[in-house]
């Protein structure tokens, strides 16, 4: 072959550098085509990179590291296959594990009911009580326990005891299965709900309450409708966790009625409410039978609401407690012109012999609210009033009624008293051996407190402000006026017309052997203490002294003489202090405008002389214009003496007429 030769060096690849193939390719038998591919291929060959033998490396080395990770992706591969296929195996084998499970309680299951009739077996598990009455129960099976009293999780379910005969009086504690067995309930602590109880506030739920046993009654949360409910002695009805309310289902039935004799019952953390339209109340206790006391029944951090009549109505208990207890909204069927007493809470009166008395009876820690009446009416014995609070009530907040014995209200709070029908005040006292001692009593549209015909009593420590009058002394009884008692150390302030009244009605007796003293009595709208001083109201055992009147130093006695003939009348008008300054002032009240008044120094006793529209002045400053009055009326000071029985000094005076003549004499004294 003839050699080719190149124009210039060649600078590429030689041939010993070409594939063999590719030589093969080249060569030709026509030396000119074999020179031309020759060419071309070398051009081609130029233009290879020259690091390309650094580049095949680089591409070997990529390859084997593909290679390498495609060997850990089979092989990963092929153990996620072989763990689907574990996988596989073990779902299979839970299932057979169920299925084996199932079959084994199924087994235990027939061995179990092979058991009971077989070897004895003694207690068995049913949905509901519904279910174990419809079902044919083993003879062995001595106890069965229920889910449901009527379906599961209803809050009736309870254990069971067989009987060996059905009970004489079945309830709704019992049940009999339909092989003919009878049930009874067996629970340590039982629920209303074991005995069908619903507490939806529709269903009429006394049968169930009624069949209670006696004990310790845990009542789940409800509402539930009572008629005469009947508590058995030895039982604490509680409610845990509260939300648990008692509601008077018709108006003829209280929700309680106490049967004679029963004991030692306790309600606890229940909401009593009543029907706006009923009488009866909460609880009733009616009896006239010592023999058949209530016995020692408690009310504790209860609630009263929404009553027509009285809320508790207690004749005939013996030793009991109210505590914590709340009272609002009583006595609703009372109506302005109507005069029916509905207190809230109502203590036997024995005055009639109706009920006997009840006795030993403490009411503390509660608050009355909204009361259309009293909160309390208390008589019967040994009755405590003790740190409970009032407000808004109508009549006189606690009523102590004159049959009442041994009563003591103490450290009460009264506020807000209105007239209803007959009186407004904080407490009215009647009876004998009454305490009130450190109450607080405001905004009484009567008295603070008033003492009516009482004997042996003790009001001290008070502290009356903004009521019509701050303490009442009353005789309204011959045979029984007020006498041995002590009105002492009170605060009295601010009452719109006398701190200190001291008065009678009618034919009213002597008030006698009373201490009226030591009490601070301070800016009263008229006068500060007032005796309304008709012939016989106060003897001289009656000490008013040491009374601190400072805002309005006065003290005024009134003499009553009523209807005079011609004669002369004598007064005396104490006072706790040596008066410097008396004023007198003479109305008769039947005519208008007939009236003498004028003021005297000590140092100048003298007389107030009126005839036939003439004023004669003996050493008195008148005030006021003409008068007229057809009679003769003489007021003429005798004497200032100290009055050392009493520690009081007495102004004598006498007057005299000389026709019948109705007429009041004031005498207000300035130390």
């Amino acid at each position: 072959m003839n050699q080719i030769r190149l124009a210039k060096p060649w600078s590429g690849p030689t041939l010993t550098d070409v594939p063999y193939f590719m030589v093969r390719w080249t060569k030709h038998t026509d030396p000119k085509v074999y020179a031309l591919r020759l060419s071309d291929y070398l051009t081609r060959l130029k233009a290879i990179p020259e690091n390309i033998e650094e580049i095949g490396g680089q591409v070997a080395a990529d390859a084997a590291a593909v290679a390498s990770a495609l060997t850990t992706i089979t092989q990963a591969a092929s153990d996620v296959d072989a763990n689907r296929q574990a996988v596989d195996v073990a779902a299979a084998a839970i299932d057979a594990a169920q299925v084996t499970t199932l079959e084994a309680r199924d087994e235990a299951v027939a061995a179990r009911d092979v058991a009971v009739s077989a070897a004895g077996s003694t207690q068995s598990l049913w949905d509901s009580r519904a279910a174990a009455q419809a079902a044919d129960i083993p003879a062995p099976v001595q106890y069965l326990r229920t889910a449901g009293y009527a379906a599961v999780g209803d809050g009736g379910g309870a254990l069971y005891k067989r009987l060996g005969a059905a009970p004489s009086s079945p309830t709704a504690r019992h049940f009999q299965s339909a092989d003919g067995a009878w049930w009874d309930l067996a629970e340590v602590q039982v629920n209303p709900r074991m005995l069908g109880a619903k507490g939806d506030n529709a269903t009429n739920d006394t049968a169930a309450f009624n069949a209670l046993p006696s004990g310790n009654v845990l009542i789940s949360p409800g509402t539930y409708r009572l008629r005469g409910f009947v508590p058995k002695s030895g039982t604490t009805y509680q409610a845990p966790r509260g939300n648990v309310t008692l509601v008077q289902d018709a108006d003829a039935s209280p929700i309680v009625s106490l049967a004679a004799g029963t004991q030692n019952i306790t309600f606890d953390g229940i909401d009593f409410i009543g029907r706006p339209t009923s009488s009866s109340g909460a609880c009733v206790i009616l009896d006239n039978n010592a023999a058949t006391y209530r016995n020692k029944i408690v009310w504790r951090n209860c609630s009263f609401d929404n009553f027509g009549g009285m809320a508790l109505v207690l004749g005939g208990l013996k030793g009991g407690e109210i505590l914590a207890c709340r009272f609002t909204r009583t006595a609703q069927l009372n109506t302005p012109s109507g005069a029916t007493s509905y207190p809230a809470i109502w203590i036997s009166d024995a005055s009639a012999g109706n009920y006997t008395a009840t006795s030993d009876l403490l009411i503390q820690g509660c608050s009355f609210e909204d009361m259309y009446w009293s909160g309390i009416y208390a008589c019967g014995i040994r009755i405590r009033i003790v740190d409970n609070s009032f407000r808004a009530t109508r009549e006189s907040t606690i009523f102590i009624n004159p049959n009442a014995l041994k009563v003591s209200v103490v450290g009460n709070t009264i506020d807000g008293t209105t007239m209803q029908n007959i009186s407004a005040s904080g407490v009215e006292v009647g009876g004998n051996y009454i305490t009130v001692v450190g109450n607080t009593i405001t905004n009484c549209g009567a008295f603070g407190v008033s003492v009516q015909d009482t004997q042996f009593f003790n009001v001290s420590g008070n502290v009356l402000s903004f009521n019509r009058y701050g303490v009442g002394i009353i005789s309204t009884s011959s045979a029984q006026p007020p006498r041995y008692g002590a009105v002492k150390d009170n605060t009295i302030t601010n009452s719109s017309d006398y701190g200190l009244y001291i008065y009678k009605v009618g034919t009213g007796g002597l008030i006698t052997d009373c201490d009226l003293s030591d009490n601070h009595i301070t800016t009263s709208v008229v006068r500060n203490i007032y005796l309304d001083r008709a012939s016989g109201l106060i003897s001289d055992a009656v000490a008013i002294a040491r009374n601190d009147a400072a805002s309005k130093a006065t003290v005024t006695a009134r003499a009553n003489l009523g209807t005079l003939g011609t004669g002369t009348g004598k007064v005396i008008a104490s006072f706790p202090f040596r008066p410097s300054l008396l004023r007198i002032h003479s109305v008769n009240p039947g005519a208008a405008n007939r009236s003498s008044q004028g003021t005297v120094t000590v140092d100048a006793i003298g007389g107030l002389t009126q005839r036939s529209n003439a004023i004669t002045e003996n050493g008195w400053s008148i005030n006021g214009g003409a008068i007229v009055l057809p009679s003769l009326l003489d007021v003429t000071v005798t004497a200032i003496n100290y009055n050392t029985g009493t520690g009081n000094w007495d102004v004598i005076a006498s007057i005299t007429t000389n026709a019948g003549v109705g007429f009041w004499t004031d005498f207000t004294a300035h130390p």
